[in-house]
């Protein structure tokens, strides 16, 4: 199907594409993108404001006929200026957009002329949508079963402006682009995200335009879409404002893009908030709380140092703290693995025995060295 279509065709829904029993998905998908494009351009084609369009045309002769048998001679006619002829007023409401100075004769043969092409062409129009509308949703179910093929090139697949009202909006485009891409990347698929003229784009190393298509129809749900903006370093509510207020606690998600629902025992936010605060306990009393030089939020793992080697190491587990001492030179000296119970809040175990924690660092400590 093309621009310009016959009326007669587009008045019936497009039937489902000839496929052949046994074809792969990615044949399929490849027949249904040419008939969404074929319906996407009879869509076009039925619409009045689309330039050059079977509609726009139609709309256009019979207003000019309309208007050309009430004898309408233009804006300002002299005493002996005949009527314009059909093909001015033609370009005349191309040009303008309308005609000027109608009289309340033309205005209303106007109107009848345009409610009359809304009658005709607004249902081709309809069904040509619908049908567009319901390839797209069977092109969305069928991607995830394409192949994609791999490529010499880089093809761009998405582009994100940089236009976020932050004060990084170049950043924000970014790490749109590494949304859009996480999910390819899962596939096997090589891509990256480079700087454009007027933000982002994500590229795919593809073989064609086919790729491109069901890579862009590959996408995360919203919950893995607030996730990994958060992984990323974005606020999720730059690109849709209207995330509700306590969204990821409900949905067992951190501001660190860690999905918690994965930690043993289906902790909530606020459990889980208890738990790493009980093995950070732990572990600063294990190593050496005052030495402490960094910990990284969101994570099990506890970095701890001294003023010079030896360098500690502890990372926290589920229920475990690992600790372990290297040398200035990186081997390790020391290993150990303290039992600090199972991953729910609540009092601290070292290796099984429980012990209630006191804020008197040495008497806490003392039941420790007696556990």
């Amino acid at each position: 199907m093309r621009i310009g279509v016959s009326e007669s065709r587009l008045s019936l829904t497009p039937p489902t594409p000839s496929i052949p029993d046994g074809t792969t998905p990615r044949e399929r998908f490849a027949a249904l993108l040419t008939e969404l494009r074929e319906v996407t351009a009879a869509v076009a084609d039925a619409q009045f404001w689309t330039p050059g369009s079977t509609a726009r045309a139609e709309l256009t002769d019979v207003v000019a006929r309309a208007v050309h048998a009430l004898g309408y001679r233009g804006e300002k006619p002299k005493k002996n200026d005949p009527p314009l002829t059909v093909e001015a007023l033609k370009a005349l409401l191309e040009a303008k957009g309308g005609l000027p100075a109608m009289t309340p004769e033309v205005t209303v043969a106007v109107e009848q002329a345009r409610e009359s092409m809304v009658v005709k062409w607004g249902p081709v129009e309809l069904k040509a949508d619908q049908r567009r509308k319901r390839l797209g949703e069977l092109l969305d179910a069928l991607a995830d079963e394409v192949e994609v093929r791999p490529g010499p090139e880089p093809l761009v697949v998405r582009r994100h402006s940089a236009r976020y009202n932050t004060t990084d909006d170049a950043g924000y485009a970014r790490r749109r682009c590494q949304i859009d891409a996480h999910p390819w990347l899962a596939r096997g698929v090589r891509c990256d995200v480079v700087a454009d003229a007027h933000g982002s784009a994500a590229r795919a190393w593809v073989e064609g335009e086919l790729d491109v298509e069901v890579l862009r129809r590959v996408g995360v749900t919203f919950r893995e879409f607030v996730r990994l903006a958060w992984k990323f370093g974005a606020n999720p509510r730059v690109y849709l404002p209207g995330i509700p207020h306590g969204f990821e606690e409900r949905q067992g998600l951190d501001h660190f893009g860690n999905d918690l629902r994965l930690v043993p025992g289906g902790q909530s936010l606020a459990d889980k908030g208890a738990e790493e605060t009980r093995l950070l306990r732990a572990c600063h009393l294990v190593v050496d709380a005052n030495r402490v030089s960094q910990v990284k939020p969101g994570t099990w793992s506890v970095y701890t140092r001294s003023e010079g080697p030896p360098w500690g190491t502890a990372l926290l587990l589920p229920g475990l703290v690992a600790f372990e001492w290297r040398d200035a030179e990186g081997r390790v000296r020391t290993k150990a693995v303290y039992d600090v119970g199972e991953p729910v809040a609540g009092p601290l175990r070292i290796d099984g025995v429980v012990c209630e924690f006191d804020h008197d660092t040495k008497a806490f400590q003392e039941k420790i060295d007696r556990a």
